[in-house]
Formats: C-alpha cells, structure tokens, sequence
C-alpha cells in the first residue's frame, strides 16, 4: 500500500510538472508568435478592408497602417486599447457595438474576421518594429541633362537630303542610299548580289527562325516577276511562326515559362 501510494503521489507531481511546462511553453509560445500573427492574420485583414479610407486618406483622422497611429487613434480617440479589446474602439466600430462608428461602413466582417482583430487587441496589439519606411522622392525631381536633350530619339522629324552613291544602280531605294554612304564612309563596297535561293533563305531563316520548304523555294524560282520578293516577304510577315520566332523574345523578357503558366492556374 505505501508503495502504491508513493507511485500516485510520484504521478501527480509529474501531471502537475508537465501542466506548468504546457502553460509555460503556450505563453512563451504565444508571445513569439505575436510577429507572424500580425503578419499572416491582422496586417492583410488591414489592408484589405482599412487602407483604402485609414491611410493617407486619414477619414476621422485615423490612419491604421502603423502602430504609432493606431495607438494615437483618431478625431474619436486612440484605436485601440491594448490588452482590452471590449474598450477599443477598433474593435467596437468592426463588431458593430459603438453607438456611432460602424466600420467598415460598406458591409460587416466575417465574424472570424472580427475575432482575430479582438485576439490580436487582446495580446497587446504589437505592431512589427520592422516596418518599411517608404523613402521620400526628392523634391528636385529628376533633372534632364542637355546631352541626354541631344539624344537622336528626341529630336523632333525633319527632311534631310538623300546622301550622293557611287553606284546609284546598286541603290534602289532611299534606304539603300544611306545604307552605302555609311559604307562608303568606312571604304567599304557591297558584295554581289545572293542568288534567289540564298535570298530566299536568309529572309525565311531571319523572319520565322525556319528554312523555307522546297514548295516554297520552287514557288520563288519560278516567280520572275518584279514583286516577287515582297510577296515572299509579306506572306513571312503574316505567317504564325513570324510571330512565335519574335514572341519568344518578349516572353524571355518577361520570365515566361509553361512551368509559371501551370502554376499560376
């Protein structure tokens, strides 16, 4: 019997060891939780309901997107009463309690939603001392120097003077004769003339990132009329893969992968 005895009085001892280290660890617990309960629960409640009337709007004077503010409340007094969520007027205005304020003033929060903002006043409303502060832009603004005036884009269009060729048959339009100045300029002479086949695969292979297929390469030698060649180029432009060769630079621009499509879905 004292043996029995000895084994109960060991056990109850233990219980009462092991209810005082549970009720030890849920305080210190809660406590080092406060930062990720605002973050994941309070601080988007916030801002997805408060922001848009309580920041720099600042309707009844109020602002709610710092803790400074919060606690300095408004035209009615401080938001909040830390520790005491049934005196807060934050809490008061969401459950609908107040005799005046009634927030938000469109519909109601979920009854969930008004818990976690009463349970955050009831552990002390702590607010993140980590907070952003957003830097101001300076007053000056940003300044355009003269040399980036000059740039060639910013200048506004004019006519200018076809540049003299050499060999004015070579040059067939406006754009060519630009083209052979420059070379001119650097001593340079084009060379001759690519065959029909190579024209047709330097243009299918730079528009489209494909070679032409043998219809197309037949289509284009037998074709000897004048605009055969801007009807090959036309009909690239127009073509699907014109758009998949080009696309894919845009795409790689903007970090596009199937892999971000599926999960984003």
């Amino acid at each position: 019997m004292p043996v029995l005895w000895k084994s109960y009085k060991i056990a109850g001892m233990m219980r009462g060891v092991a209810l005082f280290a549970i009720a030890l660890f849920a305080s210190l617990g809660m406590a080092a939780d406060d930062g990720a309960f605002f973050e994941t629960r309070v601080r988007p409640l916030l801002a997805a309901n408060c922001y848009a009337c309580h920041t720099a709007s600042k309707m009844g004077g109020l602002r709610l997107d710092s803790g400074e503010a919060v606690l300095a409340g408004g035209k009615s007094g401080p938001a909040v009463v830390a520790g005491n969520p049934d005196e807060s007027l934050l809490v008061q205005a969401v459950r609908r309690t107040h005799q005046r304020l009634k927030m938000p003033p469109t519909a109601p929060l979920k009854a969930e939603e008004v818990a976690v903002l009463a349970e955050w006043v009831k552990r002390g409303a702590e607010w993140p001392k980590q907070d952003v502060v957003v830097a101001k832009a300076p007053e000056a603004g940003y300044v355009i120097t003269s040399a980036q005036r000059a740039f060639w884009s910013f200048q506004p269009l004019q006519l200018v003077a076809l540049p003299v060729v050499e060999d004015k048959a070579w040059a067939k339009n406006a754009v060519d004769r630009f083209v052979f100045a420059g070379m001119q300029a650097k001593g340079l002479k084009p060379v001759a003339a690519a065959s029909k086949s190579t024209l047709l695969r330097r243009v299918t292979l730079d528009l489209t990132g494909l070679p032409p297929t043998l219809a197309e390469l037949d289509a284009f030698l037998n074709d000897g009329s004048a605009g055969a060649f801007a009807r090959v180029v036309d009909r690239l432009l127009a073509s699907p893969h014109y758009g998949e060769r080009w696309g894919r630079h845009w795409l790689d621009l903007a970090r596009y992968s199937d892999g971000q499509l599926a999960a984003s879905t």
